[in-house]
């Protein structure tokens, strides 16, 4: 099952090696086993907001938009 039919959508700069990782993060994720830490989660209004952080460097973790 690719990454579309479960409604995800990956960006993380890995380029071609996505397609190569997500069946085994597919695999973790369904087992519980997969933890990504998520520094904050912003509103798609807020997305002007959560660019600005991202380019000052103000994260410690992934940053996830919420519609």
């Amino acid at each position: 099952m690719s990454a579309a039919q479960h409604g995800v959508r990956i960006s993380a700069g890995m380029g071609d090696r996505v397609g190569e990782s997500l069946p085994q993060l597919v695999q973790l994720a369904a087992a519980g086993r997969l933890t990504v830490p998520v520094w904050r989660a912003f509103l798609l209004a807020e997305a002007a907001q959560a660019h600005t952080d991202l380019e000052a460097h103000r994260k410690h973790g992934k940053v996830v938009l919420l519609p």
